[in-house]
């Protein structure tokens, strides 16, 4: 009898540790778009694993530490749910585009907001103003000088910061000339050759620049590459007897993220898979380095040669090095800033010209730089441009 009412015991407690661990599982899926999914689940298997060993004396321990092997994961996908960035109301300013763009900016003026900790603490909570679908430089209305105009990322858009405070508006109130921002978040190389090509720098500001700058990165490579999961409609260049040509979009050559199974769509859910792979860029195929490199150099020397012909104006490139310690970054800049010389494009690689030491750590919680960041590379660049006797002119008529 006692051994009938032991077996009836741990058959009635292992259907309840089954339900438990069932419902955990209904409910992580039910919420996963507002609570981690798995940290859920690891919490009911932890529950059901607990009551398993509570109710039978073999492998009782076993059970045990099986069950808080869970709660460990449960806890960890709750610390990084906490310190991760919820982006979903960072970027109200983006739209599709069907010009050969991907996406662009929208007209009007943007509330734009990071936060962790579950919503309870922010990284940023600031406005974009974008009249014509282009960041508002609102120092530069101000000045009579002669006309910059910037490109690139979001580094040059100036996500996390106010319009007053980007790198464009920074170097309009040091330097008194004009300044265009035609940065957006997430964009590269390819998009500003596109913009050129298309005549669209023309179409915004009537007065002819005197200088363009072109704020590039080390992921810029992997973006013009077609690499961004972000930006599956992005331009496309190839390159064709040393230089690149226009071929489309990304998706139009197939040259897109693989589309992921169901498995791969349920391991995106933890957080600590997240942590060990990058979800938000394609793997690149093994030999691809070169020919990325390449392609990242030919647009940038397409973009300089309509700088100097249709527009009649010098054209730089910063390269934004400073972060960067993971040594395939340093070697691709390496090789950047080398061949970009070669090939006679003016080169400012940050991490030799600026020497403050604390620069480094002038960054927002989500990586991007902070207004003092800007205005320390607004004040190199300037001094840069007044120390090269080729930009002089450009600077000062």
């Amino acid at each position: 009898m006692h051994y009938a009412q032991q077996q009836m015991k741990i058959r009635t407690s292992t259907a309840i540790s089954a339900a438990i661990i069932f419902l955990g599982l209904v409910l992580g899926y039910m919420h996963r778009q507002t609570f981690p999914m798995y940290a859920i689940i690891f919490l009911s298997i932890f529950l059901g694993g607990l009551l398993s060993g509570h109710s039978t004396k073999r492998a009782s321990w076993l059970l045990h530490n099986v069950a808080f092997v869970f709660l460990a994961l449960a806890i960890t996908e709750l610390f990084l749910e906490f310190n991760k960035i919820d982006e979903h109301a960072a970027d109200p300013h983006l739209m599709l585009s069907q010009d050969g763009l991907g996406y662009v900016g929208r007209r009007g003026t943007f509330r734009a907001v990071e936060t962790y900790g579950f919503g309870t603490r922010v990284v940023y909570d600031v406005e974009y103003s974008m009249p014509n679908g282009w960041r508002a430089t609102p120092d530069s209305l101000k000045k009579n000088g002669p006309t910059v105009m910037f490109f690139g990322d979001s580094f040059t858009f100036g996500d996390g910061v106010s319009d007053e405070e980007t790198l464009p508006n920074a170097f309009s109130i040091l330097s008194g000339m004009r300044v265009v921002n035609f940065g957006l978040s997430g964009w590269g190389p390819h998009h500003m050759l596109r913009l050129l090509e298309l005549d669209i720098p023309k179409k915004i500001e009537l007065s002819s620049p005197s200088l363009m700058v072109y704020t590039a990165i080390n992921d810029h490579i992997r973006r013009a590459a077609g690499h961004a999961a972000w930006d599956p409609t992005g331009p496309f260049y190839s390159v064709q007897n040393g230089q690149a040509r226009y071929a489309g979009s990304f998706s139009e050559n197939h040259m897109t993220c693989h589309p992921l199974s169901v498995i791969e769509k349920l391991l995106l859910e933890s957080r600590i898979w997240r942590a060990f792979i990058d979800v938000d860029h394609c793997p690149a195929a093994p030999g691809d380095a070169l020919r990325d490199r390449t392609r990242f150099l030919e647009i940038v020397k397409t973009a300089n040669l309509i700088a100097q012909r249709k527009y009649g104006c010098h054209f730089v490139v910063i390269l934004w090095d400073v972060n960067d310690i993971d040594d395939s970054a340093k070697q691709n800049m390496n090789w950047i800033e080398s061949n970009l010389l070669k090939s006679d494009v003016s080169t400012l690689r940050l991490s030799r010209a600026i020497k403050n030491p604390d620069f480094k750590n002038w960054v927002l919680r989500d990586n991007h730089p902070t207004p003092q960041a800007y205005r320390e590379v607004a004040q190199t660049l300037l001094s840069w441009f007044k120390e090269n006797p080729t930009f002089a002119p450009s600077i000062t008529q």
